[in-house]
């Protein structure tokens, strides 16, 4: 197919397939999911684990959809019956090595694990998350 033929999510794919095509150390993922419906962001985020988790690639996801972060951060690969499946944490506080950066007008305004993030007390932030 030309490039015009492709759907969002099929660019969004093929965008990924590239990168990783010359096996990097770091990914940076500026806004994987916008524009995509929740079904196909799920896909996306799914690919961005399975990068991670099974090609050991340091991910760096720029995105204001939290949906998508929180996936991200929570979700991991098991392999069951021979195939690597996603599996999800339930228990934000058990994460190690994620870290969720919030910035507001270019400033900093949150730095911290995501059950820092989800249990902090900034009017900012709580009003984000809502």
């Amino acid at each position: 197919m030309r490039p015009a033929d492709l759907s969002g999510g099929m660019k969004k794919r093929v965008g990924l397939a590239r990168a990783i095509a010359i096996q990097p150390e770091v990914i940076l993922y500026d806004e994987p999911t916008t524009g995509l419906d929740p079904i196909t962001a799920t896909t996306i985020t799914d690919l961005i684990v399975k990068v991670r988790d099974l090609d050991g690639v340091t991910s760096i996801l720029v995105t204001h959809q939290l949906r998508d972060a929180f996936n991200v951060a929570r979700t991991f690969m098991l392999k069951k019956n021979g195939e690597f499946v996603p599996s999800v944490v339930d228990d934000m506080s058990v994460l190690e090595g994620t870290e969720f950066l919030m910035l507001k007008e270019g400033e900093v305004e949150f730095e911290g694990s995501p059950h820092e993030l989800q249990e902090s007390d900034d009017p900012y932030i709580r009003e984000f998350l809502s």
